[in-house]
Parts: structure tokens; C-alpha cells; sequence
């Protein structure tokens, strides 16, 4: 661990340290204090050492890590800066860990709640003081309002930089307010999901299981990858859990956040076959829809239907605060949410060198994307996404079994 710097503020009667954490061992030992704050921050799970650190592991190995660490002077852990350095189109990039090929909702700076103000101020002065290490600073899907974002903004305006922040996602929720049969009353489909719920229970061994346990989950989360596989094959391939890397994230990250008892995975059963999944954490009396997966060759079952009524009647029936499904504007999301809330993103591009070329290409690319969407039509566009997720995924099935067969 390096000390890079000394933060100086009004609210605290000592001063602030900012510390850099340097190589893996120090961001493993992290875990307990990590997670100490990060518990009492009440923030997003998806800043849980558990998310973060097997992120790091699996998906972007190659990526620096830019942890900074806010102490007072007693040593005491006050804040986390959870940031990671890549290269991009030759720039120098500082984004957040998590961000990207995992759906990481709400990244943020890690800190209690009644200092979120005060140490955004501070860790703003710290990458403006410190700027000439990056050429971009990107952070995506941040919560909408949050204090860091307007701290960079101010901060920056008066830089020598490009700033710009832009919507990212609308997540949708549901505010488990009353009880699951009380919403019923709310919900267009509730008659669709009881019918389907009676109907399957008609049918010979039928049965949901919930897997909580390191033990279950591992099996449950292979069922998982199957049916989630299954569900996306047919539009050329998932783009949410795409690649064995991700599949390897996964793998680590509910082994270790299932410690703590904050997984949860819902598989519907049928006469001997799994016929859907639905993968969720708990986190600060909320419930984290994450992904689902189904086998389309029963789809006339509405297996997924029923088994998302479960996991939120579950929710309710567990007295938790809310049903969070994370970013997407799926129409089913929006038949159950009654609230939402929205991410944005970040991007602060120097002007460097490094800096204006990354800014050209990210520009170019964006006007070609939009000229050739343009030209094709919504139809067309769809058809040319689903087609590059068919050669990815082919990709990768030839990837995969040229190391299983020992690179020959």
C-alpha cells in the first residue's frame, strides 16, 4: 500500500490519508475492511469485495488496479475508490472495477452515506491534482445523483478536458410495500400467473428448489448457465453472461458472496428436468434480480413467469424493502416494477495527446454506428447484433475446444 497523498477537510477534526493499494495481495487483505464499510454504506452489492475483486481475476486480468483508500489518522477506513487502469484505443483509461461485461449496477465510491458529499469533493481534488496519470476517466452506470459525479463535474469544468455526463439505464424496481397478495391486486398478470402456477403444480413431479449453499449453489449455477444458454441460442448467443471468463466470474463470485448467505438461485423443476433458472442476491434487505434462463422448447409453460412469482413472493414474505431488477427496459420488468431509478456515465478526456485521439475514434465510431443503423433500420440493426453474437459465441466453442483438446 502507497500513500499518494493527504486530503485536508473541514468535517473531521484529524486529517485524511489517501492511499494507493499496490498488487493483488494487498487487494486480497482488503476483503474484511472492504466489506466492513462497504455493509454500512448500504450501497449497490455489486461493491462487494466478493464482485469486485473476482471481476478483476477473471474478466479484465490485464487491468491495473487503482484502488485508493481514504484513512483518517487513526487508520480508520473512511472510503474506497474502487478503480482499475486499462488501455483504450491507446489512451490511458481509469474507469471503474466491475464495470462493463457484468451488468455492475450503482458503481460508486464506497463510503458512509452522511460523508458521500464531503469525500466525492475530496477524491475529485485527489484525480484533478493527479490527472496526468490517465488520459480518460470513465465511469459508467453510476447512480443517477450521485455526489462523485457532480464533484467531477465542477472539478473538472474548470480543466483542461473534455467532460461529459450521459444517461446509461433505467432500472426498474419493485417497493415491496404491503403484502405478495395485496400486489397481486396490482399486477396485470396476475390471473396468467396463478392459472400457470396451478397448472404446473398439476403435473407430475413438480417441484422449485432454492439453492442458498456453496454446496447446492454450484450445481444450480451449472443449471443456470444451461438454461440461460438456451434461452439466448436462438438470437445468437446471451450478452450478459457471454464467454467462459464471465461463466469463471460467476463461478468465484457466488462461491464467495454464498459466505454470507447473499445468493440465491430458484430452479424449476419438472418431471425430472429443469425447465428454468433465475439467479438473484440479497443485499441490505433488498433483492437483486440478476439474470434468468429458461428452455424455449417449453415455453408454452410460462416456467420463467411462475418462477419470478416466487422469488418475489419470497421477498415479500421474507419482509424485504425492495425487488430490484436491474438495468434493462425488458417489457416484463416494467409489468412488475412500480418505482425505478436510472444510472449515468462519466467521461473525462484530457486533452492530451492520448486523450484527443481517443475522443476522435470514440466520436468516429459512434457516427458510423449511428449512419449504418440509419441505413438498415431497427430491423436490420437487430439482425446484424444478433449475427455478430452468433460469431462470437462460435467463436468461442472453437476457442474452447481447441484448449480442451491441448492446443493441437
Amino acid at each position: 500500500m502507497r500513500r499518494v497523498d493527504e486530503l485536508k477537510t473541514s468535517r473531521f477534526s484529524r486529517q485524511l490519508w489517501i492511499d494507493e493499494v499496490t498488487g493483488p495481495l494487498a487487494f486480497a487483505r482488503l476483503r474484511a475492511e472492504w466489506n466492513g464499510l462497504h455493509r454500512r454504506s448500504r450501497q449497490a452489492p455489486f461493491l462487494a469485495w466478493e464482485w469486485l475483486y473476482p471481476w478483476w481475476r477473471r474478466v479484465r486480468p490485464w487491468a491495473e488496479p487503482r484502488v485508493f483508500t481514504i484513512r483518517d489518522g487513526t487508520g480508520h477506513l473512511r472510503a474506497i475508490l474502487p478503480l482499475c487502469e486499462t488501455t483504450c484505443r491507446g489512451a490511458r483509461r481509469w474507469g471503474f472495477l466491475g464495470d462493463g461485461e457484468v451488468g455492475s449496477d450503482g458503481l460508486d465510491l464506497i463510503c458512509l452515506p452522511e460523508e458521500r458529499v464531503e469525500l466525492a469533493g475530496r477524491c475529485a481534488d485527489f484525480l484533478a491534482t493527479h490527472a496526468g496519470r490517465f488520459d480518460v476517466l470513465e465511469l459508467l452506470d453510476v447512480p443517477e445523483g450521485a455526489p462523485l459525479i457532480d464533484a467531477l463535474v465542477r472539478r473538472f469544468s474548470a480543466e483542461d478536458a473534455w467532460v461529459e455526463v450521459t444517461p446509461r439505464y433505467r432500472c426498474p424496481r419493485i417497493d415491496l410495500k404491503g403484502t405478495w397478495e395485496e400486489f397481486l391486486k396490482t399486477f396485470g398478470r396476475a390471473d396468467n400467473l396463478r392459472r400457470r402456477r396451478r397448472h404446473l403444480e398439476r403435473q407430475e413431479a413438480f417441484f422449485i428448489e432454492r439453492a442458498d449453499q456453496p454446496a447446492a449453489l454450484r450445481g444450480a449455477l451449472e443449471t443456470f448457465f444451461e438454461l440461460h444458454a438456451r434461452r439466448w441460442q436462438a438470437d445468437g448467443g446471451s450478452q450478459g453472461i457471454r464467454g467462459r471468463e464471465v461463466r469463471a466470474f460467476h463461478r468465484d463470485a457466488v462461491a464467495l458472496l454464498a459466505e454470507s448467505g447473499l445468493v440465491r438461485l430458484y430452479t424449476l423443476h419438472l418431471d425430472g428436468v429443469a425447465l428454468a433458472s433465475l439467479y438473484a442476491i440479497d443485499w441490505d434487505g433488498r433483492a437483486y434480480f440478476y439474470q434468468s434462463g429458461f428452455d424455449p422448447a417449453f415455453a408454452k409453460l410460462s416456467a420463467g413467469l411462475v418462477l419470478m412469482g416466487e422469488s418475489v413472493a419470497e421477498s415479500f414474505a421474507r419482509s424485504l424493502t425492495s425487488y430490484e431488477f436491474l438495468r434493462g427496459e425488458e417489457p416484463y420488468k416494467f409489468e412488475w416494477a412500480n418505482a425505478e431509478s436510472r444510472t449515468v456515465g462519466l467521461s473525462i478526456v484530457r486533452h492530451s495527446s492520448a486523450g484527443a485521439r481517443f475522443r476522435f475514434q470514440e466520436q468516429a465510431v459512434d457516427r458510423l454506428k449511428a449512419m449504418a443503423r440509419g441505413q438498415m433500420g431497427d430491423a436490420g440493426w437487430r439482425t446484424l447484433s444478433r449475427w455478430r453474437r452468433e460469431a462470437r459465441r462460435r467463436l468461442e466453442q472453437i476457442s474452447s475446444g481447441f484448449w480442451e483438446n491441448g492446443g493441437d
